[in-house]
């Protein structure tokens, strides 16, 4: 019943990205010091997953906890999200990502293989299932080093592409994690042009987390930055009479003079 709980408390947020959990004390100073904007509330989505395919897969999954435990039950979810019917394969890659979302164990997916589940679905026409795999699989970046391994990153690199501003987000704050890590795997899977071009987004918020990313980069490849042209953006940026953007913007060129 714990799960069913967890479900039903995914579905009430209306299939919105909750909030993840701390970050690592470097990138938590960043924040502190140059505070963010408030972020203009959204209008809230309605959920689009087939009910009687959530049902369905509701119930196997409920079994399956009852039979052997979460475990179990995270296994059945995996293996249907690789069904051939695409609205329970919808429900069950719409429910990794809640759980994956509340802070369950991303490592534990990531080990019985939910990483190339998820790759498979980014690659569908669907659009529907693209959005759900596009969350659940940046929620997976928590365990970078595992991401990492899995060759996923390229993956990774094409929702820096996405038009649904909220996911561009996402994947930016997630590369700013990973980016604290594993500069030299990011650079190699070509996230540079892409974090660069959303320097001229005219979102300020975006503007800020894609900062934040390219600064962990420029401490270890600052010339790589440049070379991706991300000097003319930046110096448009230090104009922005958004005084925290400008701050930001100053410490990445001078990590990038400095280099």
């Amino acid at each position: 019943m714990l799960l069913f709980s967890r479900i039903g408390e995914r579905f009430d947020k209306d299939l919105h990205f909750p909030k993840r959990g701390p970050k690592s004390n470097r990138r938590e100073q960043q924040r502190v010091a140059h505070a963010s904007v408030t972020r203009t509330p959204q209008r809230a989505a309605q959920p689009f997953v087939d009910i009687s395919a959530l049902k369905s897969v509701i119930a196997t999954s409920m079994n399956s906890e009852t039979e052997s435990g979460p475990a179990k039950t995270n296994i059945q979810l995996v293996n249907q999200a690789k069904s051939s019917d695409p609205n329970e394969r919808l429900a069950a890659v719409s429910l990794i990502g809640g759980l994956l979302c509340e802070n369950e164990n991303a490592a534990e997916f990531i080990s019985i293989g939910v990483l190339p589940v998820l790759v498979n679905c980014l690659e569908s026409t669907d659009d529907k299932l693209f959005a759900e795999a596009a969350k659940a699989f940046v929620e997976t970046s928590r365990e970078v080093r595992e991401v990492v391994e899995a060759g996923a990153l390229p993956s990774l690199v094409k929702l820096l592409q996405s038009e649904n501003m909220e996911l561009c987000k996402k994947t930016v704050d997630a590369f700013g994690e990973i980016t604290s890590r594993e500069v030299r795997e990011v650079v190699e899977a070509g996230a540079l042009p892409p974090l660069v071009k959303l320097l001229q987004s005219e979102n300020m918020d975006l503007c800020k987390e894609t900062l934040s990313a390219l600064g962990e980069i420029a401490e270890v490849k600052a010339r790589e930055v440049a070379e991706a042209g991300a000097v003319p953006p930046l110096v448009k940026l230090l104009q922005s009479p958004d005084m925290d953007l400008c701050a930001s913007t100053a410490l990445l060129v001078a990590k990038i003079v400095g280099d």
